[in-house]
């Protein structure tokens, strides 16, 4: 049931990315490229997620979750701003997560694809009727619930 509903998040997210490239591209100049930066990593984030294959004590569903919620914010502070989609959204170039790491390789992903989501969201231009602000939020929680997930596999006598 919980994959099945992980499952249909994810194709959600995907929909919702799939929209949006077009949008305000007048002139060549794109609007709003941090948020659609943000959005990009917030999938890579739930692609990481559903990949890793421990349940880290609850975290990584409660991480889950969240960027889902940072999606949902999004989308509506880009509806807020007058975006109706359907668009399409191009490839974006990803920055390479850390390559280093051996154990728990999803989680670290998405941990390098929140704070990246983060940073965009600091530097976006606009507060899109407080949904940036909203967005920015449930993505700190999310790197609160991936580290916590972390620490409880690599120091478990903590």
């Amino acid at each position: 049931m919980k994959r099945s509903m992980c499952i249909a998040l994810a194709g959600v997210a995907a929909l919702a990315l799939a929209s949006w490239t077009a949008y305000g591209a007048e002139e060549g100049k794109e609007h709003h490229p941090h948020m659609r930066r943000a959005a990009h990593h917030l999938h890579q984030v739930k692609v990481e997620l559903e990949a890793a294959k421990h349940d880290y004590s609850g975290d990584r569903a409660a991480a889950l979750a969240d960027a889902q919620k940072a999606m949902d914010e999004i989308v509506a502070g880009l509806e807020s701003d007058g975006w109706k989609g359907p668009h399409t959204l191009a490839p974006e170039q990803s920055t390479s997560a850390p390559a280093e790491v051996k154990h728990h390789a999803e989680m670290h992903r998405a941990l390098h694809h929140l704070r990246q989501a983060k940073w965009q969201l600091e530097h976006a231009a606009h507060d899109y009727n407080g949904h940036r602000a909203e967005a920015l939020k449930f993505v700190e929680h999310a790197i609160k619930h991936v580290r916590e997930g972390l620490e409880s596999v690599e120091n478990p006598s903590k």
